[in-house]
C-alpha cells in the first residue's frame, strides 16, 4: 500500500506542474521556430571581396564558394568559367562590379544589376554559356550587358531609366523572356531591336516561354537547357539517319533513352501532320519526323529523309 504524500511532498508538485504549464507556450513557440527555419533555412549573404574565378574561394569574403541558397553580391571582376555551374539564390551586380559567365548560371530568384554615378556594372557572357534565371531580372538604368548563346528569364525584365542610358549588345544569343518586358530595354524582338544603344551584331533569335517550347519541340533548344528550365529528364532519340529503300520502307522500331512510351512518327514537326507507327509502310519520299512528349516541357524530336526507289529494271544499281 503506497504511502501518503506529506504536504511538503504535495505542495513541491504543484508547483512543479504550475511551473511546466507557465513555459508550455514558450516550450511551444520555440519547438515552431525551430520546425520553420529547419525547412526554410536562411539565406546567407555572400559578396566577392577581390577580382578572381567564382569557384576559388578567395574571391568571396566569407572563405567559401557560394551555394544554390546564398544571396551573391558581386563587387568586383568575377568570372565562372567553361564547364563550370554556379547556382544561387539572389544575384546583384554592384557598380563596381563585372560578372563574365563562360559556363553555367542559374539564379533561383532574381537578378539585380545596379549603377552609382558614372560607374556602369558589367555582364558578360561568353561563347556556349548559359544563364537561366527563374525570377526577375532588374537593370537599374545604366548597366552594360553583352549577351551571348543562351539567356533565359522565367519572369520579367525591366530596365530604369531611358534606352539612351546603359548599353545592351548581342552577339549570336537565343534570348527568351517568359514575362514582360519594359519598352525601356528594347528586348523586344531579337530582328528588330527598339532605343538608340542597342546593337545587333550578329544572327540571334528571341521570344517568349510558347517561342522556347516550339523551338524545344523543333529540336533547336538542346536536352540540357530542357532539363534546367522544367526540371525534368527529357527523352533523347536515336536518329535512323536518311534511309533509301526499294519500292517500299517498313518503319523501323523507335530508340533511345528516357523514351516515354509515346514516341511516334509523324509527317510535320512538333507532332504535327498525320501519325505513323513503327511497322507501318511508307510507299512514297518524304520526311518523318520522330518526337516524343514526356510531358512538362520535356519534349525530343529527330528528322530524316526517306527515298523510295522504284523497283529497278534487271542489271540496274540503285544508290546505297
Amino acid at each position: 500500500m503506497a504511502e501518503p504524500l506529506h504536504a511538503s511532498s504535495k505542495l513541491k508538485n504543484c508547483f512543479q506542474e504550475r511551473m511546466f504549464f507557465r513555459k508550455a507556450p514558450a516550450l511551444f513557440l520555440l519547438l515552431l521556430f525551430l520546425m520553420f527555419f529547419s525547412s526554410n533555412p536562411l539565406q546567407a549573404q555572400i559578396t566577392s571581396t577581390s577580382n578572381g574565378n567564382w569557384s576559388s574561394p578567395g574571391t568571396w569574403g566569407t572563405g567559401s564558394v557560394p551555394t544554390a541558397t546564398d544571396n551573391v553580391v558581386i563587387n568586383d571582376i568575377v568570372t565562372i568559367q567553361a564547364g563550370t555551374t554556379a547556382e544561387v539564390n539572389d544575384l546583384t551586380i554592384n557598380a563596381t562590379g563585372k560578372l563574365i559567365v563562360y559556363g553555367t548560371l542559374i539564379v533561383n530568384n532574381d537578378m539585380t544589376m545596379n549603377f552609382q554615378g558614372n560607374n556602369e556594372s558589367e555582364f558578360v557572357m561568353g561563347v556556349n554559356s548559359l544563364v537561366l534565371v527563374k525570377g526577375n531580372v532588374h537593370l537599374t538604368n545604366k548597366v552594360s550587358l553583352n549577351l551571348s548563346s543562351y539567356f533565359i528569364v522565367m519572369g520579367n525584365l525591366t530596365k530604369d531609366g531611358a534606352t539612351q542610358q546603359g548599353d545592351i549588345v548581342i552577339n549570336d544569343a537565343s534570348i527568351y523572356i517568359f514575362g514582360t518586358i519594359n519598352e525601356n530595354t528594347g528586348l523586344v524582338a531579337c530582328d528588330n531591336y527598339d532605343g538608340l544603344t542597342q546593337t545587333n551584331t550578329d544572327d540571334c533569335h528571341s521570344g517568349t516561354e510558347t517561342s522556347l517550347e516550339e523551338n524545344v519541340d523543333g529540336g533547336i533548344i538542346p536536352p540540357y537547357i530542357v532539363e534546367l528550365i522544367y526540371e525534368c529528364n527529357p527523352p533523347q532519340i536515336t536518329n535512323p539517319g536518311d534511309i533509301n529503300s526499294c519500292g517500299s520502307l517498313t518503319l523501323p522500331a523507335i530508340s533511345g533513352s528516357n523514351l516515354s512510351g509515346n514516341a511516334a512518327y509523324f509527317t510535320g514537326p512538333g507532332g504535327t501532320g498525320s501519325l505513323l507507327n513503327p511497322g507501318d509502310e511508307i510507299t512514297i519520299s518524304i520526311t518523318l519526323y520522330i518526337y516524343d512528349d514526356a510531358g512538362g516541357g520535356c519534349v525530343d524530336e529527330e528528322n530524316f529523309t526517306v527515298t523510295i526507289y522504284p523497283f529497278p529494271a534487271t542489271g540496274e544499281i540503285i544508290p546505297d
